[in-house]
C-alpha cells in the first residue's frame, strides 16, 4: 500500500471541490458541453473526475 499515491489521489479530490468552491471553474448545467480553456465543466465530467481519483486511492488503500 503506498500511502503517498492515496494521499496525492485525496489530495486531487479537495483540489477539485476547492476549483468549483472558489469560483475558478462554473458548472455548466445547460447541456453537456464542457469548455475546458473556460474552466466550464459538466456534472458529468467533474464527477467521473472524482470517481476516479476516489477507486485509485482505494486500490491503493487494498494493496497488499
Amino acid at each position: 500500500m503506498s500511502f503517498q499515491k492515496t494521499e496525492e489521489h485525496i489530495k486531487h479530490i479537495v483540489k477539485i471541490v476547492d476549483f468549483f468552491k472558489t469560483g475558478k471553474g462554473t458548472i455548466n448545467k445547460m447541456d453537456n458541453h464542457s469548455d475546458y480553456q473556460n474552466s466550464n465543466y459538466t456534472p458529468e465530467d467533474i464527477l467521473g473526475q472524482i470517481k476516479y481519483a476516489a477507486e485509485q486511492a482505494l486500490k491503493e488503500l487494498n494493496r497488499d
